[in-house]
């Protein structure tokens, strides 16, 4: 991507830079300021660095080792310390022990809780979003991509629901359950809250949508949703956003 500010270095001499299309849509909300982003999923830091300017702290998340080194090493680096904040996990609605697996022939950026064309696995700790947003407090942009995940840390649940209605700005990238040489049908039900395979990506975005998102969808490569919180409304001036309700109903 031209003109990114940052000097990046990303896993294993990989010569293409992760995340583009998410900081491209992060600059459609350019104007605006963030006490706190998370970003879930972070690689090597690609969005969070390219975001740091927008908010006061940015938490990036990343559970795969080569990944988060250079996540920090790109932060350190970069001067940005004071603003990025590496985490090394993995996110998952159950927490514990989780067994991370990386697909074959894929890149750094392709782990999944998935064992199809696997061909090596790690263990690491998880955290449940939940905990996570008691941990690092009131989130305004959420950005997430996480290979599939996304179905498990989502479950259309009440709890999920009041914690989100918070978040004012969402950025989800999807991927498709249905595809053969990521998923089959038993290991998708292993860890989703969305138990089919056909629906489960219309059924998560219509839970998100109850809880008040309004999403633009970017389909140039993957699908990406992202959209504002209807609990609130942009009033201008940086950051203020009025919340309209604290209540949610699912």
């Amino acid at each position: 991507m031209s003109n990114y500010p940052y000097r990046m270095e990303v896993p294993n001499q990989e010569n293409y830079i992760f995340e583009t299309d998410a900081v491209k849509i992060a600059k459609q909300y350019s104007q605006l300021k963030f006490k706190t982003m998370l970003d879930i999923g972070a690689h090597a830091g690609y969005f969070s660095l390219y975001v740091a300017e927008q908010a006061d702290i940015v938490y990036a998340i990343e559970p795969v080792m080569d990944n988060y080194w250079c996540l920090v090493k790109n932060i350190i680096n970069n001067s940005l310390s004071n603003k990025v904040f590496p985490m090394l996990c993995a996110m998952r609605h159950e927490e514990g022990d989780v067994e991370i697996h990386h697909l074959q022939g894929g890149n750094s950026g392709q782990h999944l809780m998935s064992r199809v064309n696997s061909d090596r696995s790690v263990r690491i700790k998880a955290i449940s979003l939940p905990n996570l947003l008691r941990l690092v407090g009131q989130v305004d942009y959420l950005k997430c991509d996480i290979e599939g995940t996304e179905y498990n840390i989502f479950p259309p649940t009440q709890e999920i629901a009041s914690i989100l209605c918070n978040v004012k700005i969402l950025e989800l990238s999807t991927h498709s359950p249905w595809r053969s040489d990521v998923f089959t049908e038993e290991t998708f039900r292993e860890f989703s809250a969305y138990r089919n395979l056909e629906t489960a990506e219309q059924e998560l975005i219509g839970f998100l949508t109850d809880v008040g998102f309004r999403f633009i969808v970017d389909r140039s490569n993957g699908d990406i949703y992202h959209g504002y919180n209807a609990n609130y409304i942009y009033t201008g001036e940086n950051t203020n956003f009025t919340n309209l309700t604290k209540e949610v109903i699912v």
